[in-house]
Protein backbone atom coordinates (compact mmCIF):
# COMPACT_ATOMS: atom_id res chain seq x y z
CA UNK A 1 0.00 0.00 0.00
CA UNK A 2 1.25 3.44 -0.74
CA UNK A 3 1.79 5.86 2.31
CA UNK A 4 -1.14 8.50 2.33
CA UNK A 5 -3.63 6.32 1.18
CA UNK A 6 -6.95 5.95 2.84
CA UNK A 7 -6.79 2.75 4.73
CA UNK A 8 -8.72 0.34 4.83
CA UNK A 9 -11.07 -1.41 7.48
CA UNK A 10 -9.97 -5.13 6.23
CA UNK A 11 -6.51 -5.63 5.81
CA UNK A 12 -7.12 -7.83 2.59
CA UNK A 13 -9.78 -5.80 0.76
CA UNK A 14 -7.09 -3.86 -1.17
CA UNK A 15 -3.82 -5.60 -1.45
CA UNK A 16 -3.83 -8.03 -5.26
CA UNK A 17 -2.94 -11.49 -5.38
CA UNK A 18 0.41 -10.82 -7.48
CA UNK A 19 1.65 -8.96 -4.47
CA UNK A 20 1.18 -11.45 -1.73
CA UNK A 21 1.85 -14.76 -4.19
CA UNK A 22 4.68 -16.98 -4.32
CA UNK A 23 6.41 -16.54 -7.44
CA UNK A 24 8.70 -19.72 -7.53
CA UNK A 25 6.46 -22.58 -6.78
CA UNK A 26 7.85 -26.02 -7.30
CA UNK A 27 5.37 -28.15 -9.32
CA UNK A 28 5.00 -31.91 -9.75
CA UNK A 29 4.50 -33.34 -12.99
CA UNK A 30 2.17 -36.00 -13.78
CA UNK A 31 4.50 -38.50 -14.46
CA UNK A 32 6.27 -38.10 -11.03
CA UNK A 33 5.16 -40.59 -8.71
CA UNK A 34 3.31 -39.60 -5.75
CA UNK A 35 6.15 -40.50 -3.24
CA UNK A 36 8.25 -38.60 -4.52
CA UNK A 37 5.98 -35.86 -4.93
CA UNK A 38 5.09 -36.00 -1.04
CA UNK A 39 8.80 -35.73 -0.65
CA UNK A 40 8.97 -32.56 -2.33
CA UNK A 41 5.99 -31.18 0.00
CA UNK A 42 7.95 -32.72 3.26
CA UNK A 43 11.05 -30.97 2.07
CA UNK A 44 9.24 -27.50 1.00
CA UNK A 45 7.06 -27.55 4.12
CA UNK A 46 3.89 -27.26 2.14
CA UNK A 47 0.71 -29.35 1.62
CA UNK A 48 -0.08 -29.01 -1.99
CA UNK A 49 1.60 -28.55 -5.34
CA UNK A 50 0.27 -27.54 -8.63
CA UNK A 51 1.12 -30.40 -11.38
CA UNK A 52 2.03 -28.30 -14.60
CA UNK A 53 2.27 -29.15 -18.25
CA UNK A 54 4.41 -27.23 -20.63
CA UNK A 55 4.40 -24.43 -17.96
CA UNK A 56 0.36 -24.72 -17.89
CA UNK A 57 -1.58 -25.77 -14.80
CA UNK A 58 -3.55 -28.79 -14.99
CA UNK A 59 -3.78 -30.32 -11.51
CA UNK A 60 -3.06 -29.65 -8.39
CA UNK A 61 -2.30 -32.70 -5.63
CA UNK A 62 -2.28 -32.93 -1.84
CA UNK A 63 -0.18 -34.31 1.13
CA UNK A 64 -3.92 -35.68 2.04
CA UNK A 65 -4.68 -36.91 -1.73
CA UNK A 66 -1.26 -39.14 -1.18
CA UNK A 67 -1.87 -40.08 2.56
CA UNK A 68 -5.37 -41.30 1.82
CA UNK A 69 -4.26 -43.98 -0.58
CA UNK A 70 -0.78 -45.11 1.62
CA UNK A 71 -0.43 -47.25 4.43
CA UNK A 72 1.37 -47.28 7.20
CA UNK A 73 3.75 -50.17 7.82
CA UNK A 74 6.77 -51.70 9.97
CA UNK A 75 9.08 -49.32 7.87
CA UNK A 76 6.78 -46.52 7.61
CA UNK A 77 4.69 -45.00 5.11
CA UNK A 78 4.15 -47.33 2.12
CA UNK A 79 2.94 -45.38 -0.85
CA UNK A 80 0.90 -46.55 -3.67
CA UNK A 81 3.03 -47.66 -6.87
CA UNK A 82 1.33 -44.69 -8.74
CA UNK A 83 2.11 -41.40 -10.79
CA UNK A 84 0.71 -37.84 -9.61
CA UNK A 85 -1.05 -37.69 -12.95
CA UNK A 86 -3.38 -40.81 -12.13
CA UNK A 87 -4.82 -39.09 -8.60
CA UNK A 88 -4.31 -35.31 -9.18
CA UNK A 89 -7.30 -33.02 -8.82
CA UNK A 90 -7.94 -32.13 -12.68
CA UNK A 91 -10.65 -29.06 -11.86
CA UNK A 92 -8.22 -27.04 -10.36
CA UNK A 93 -9.61 -23.16 -8.79
CA UNK A 94 -7.35 -20.39 -10.08
CA UNK A 95 -7.08 -16.98 -9.52
CA UNK A 96 -5.56 -14.15 -11.98
CA UNK A 97 -2.90 -11.93 -10.82
CA UNK A 98 -4.94 -8.90 -10.38
CA UNK A 99 -7.47 -10.83 -8.10
CA UNK A 100 -8.08 -8.66 -4.79
CA UNK A 101 -7.26 -10.57 -2.02
CA UNK A 102 -10.54 -10.34 -0.38
CA UNK A 103 -11.93 -12.51 -3.32
CA UNK A 104 -9.05 -14.94 -3.01
CA UNK A 105 -10.17 -15.44 0.69
CA UNK A 106 -13.62 -15.88 -0.11
CA UNK A 107 -13.02 -18.14 -3.23
CA UNK A 108 -10.67 -20.50 -0.71
CA UNK A 109 -13.14 -20.56 2.26
CA UNK A 110 -16.04 -21.06 -0.06
CA UNK A 111 -14.14 -23.99 -1.72
CA UNK A 112 -12.80 -25.29 1.61
CA UNK A 113 -9.38 -25.22 0.00
CA UNK A 114 -5.81 -23.85 1.01
CA UNK A 115 -3.98 -22.21 -1.96
CA UNK A 116 -5.06 -20.63 -5.05
CA UNK A 117 -2.60 -21.11 -8.29
CA UNK A 118 -2.30 -17.60 -9.99
CA UNK A 119 -2.63 -18.17 -13.66
CA UNK A 120 -2.15 -15.87 -16.80
CA UNK A 121 -5.35 -16.53 -19.29
CA UNK A 122 -3.07 -18.67 -20.90
CA UNK A 123 -3.26 -20.64 -17.73
CA UNK A 124 0.55 -20.31 -17.46
CA UNK A 125 1.06 -20.43 -13.64
CA UNK A 126 2.69 -17.52 -12.05
CA UNK A 127 2.33 -18.05 -8.34
CA UNK A 128 0.45 -19.31 -5.99
CA UNK A 129 -1.36 -17.93 -3.03
CA UNK A 130 -1.98 -19.80 0.53
CA UNK A 131 -4.04 -19.53 3.39
CA UNK A 132 -0.89 -18.50 5.16
CA UNK A 133 0.03 -15.80 2.51
CA UNK A 134 -2.91 -14.09 3.67
CA UNK A 135 -2.49 -14.78 7.79
CA UNK A 136 0.75 -12.91 7.06
CA UNK A 137 -1.05 -10.09 5.13
CA UNK A 138 -3.43 -10.06 7.71
CA UNK A 139 -0.92 -10.03 10.29
CA UNK A 140 1.47 -7.12 8.64
CA UNK A 141 -1.07 -4.90 8.59
CA UNK A 142 -2.13 -5.52 12.56
CA UNK A 143 1.27 -4.59 13.03
CA UNK A 144 1.36 -1.53 10.75
CA UNK A 145 -1.51 -0.33 12.91
CA UNK A 146 0.01 -0.98 16.08
CA UNK A 147 -2.33 -4.15 17.02
CA UNK A 148 -5.42 -1.54 17.06
CA UNK A 149 -7.61 -4.15 14.95
CA UNK A 150 -9.83 -6.05 16.63
CA UNK A 151 -10.58 -9.12 15.79
CA UNK A 152 -14.12 -8.29 14.32
CA UNK A 153 -11.98 -5.88 12.07
CA UNK A 154 -9.94 -8.27 10.66
CA UNK A 155 -12.45 -11.12 9.81
CA UNK A 156 -15.04 -8.48 8.30
CA UNK A 157 -14.60 -10.29 5.15
CA UNK A 158 -17.08 -10.36 2.01
CA UNK A 159 -19.71 -12.92 3.19
CA UNK A 160 -22.07 -14.49 0.81
CA UNK A 161 -24.92 -14.77 3.03
CA UNK A 162 -25.39 -13.51 6.62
Amino acid sequence: MSSGSKKSKSPVGKPRSDKEMTRHVLCALVDDHVEDAYALMKDIHCRHLPVVQDGKLIGMISDRDILLRSTFGEGGMIFPDVKVGEIMKREVISCRPSAKLSAVAETMVAKEIDSLPVTDNENHLLGIITSTDLLRVMQNDTSENGGADSVLDILSLPKGAS
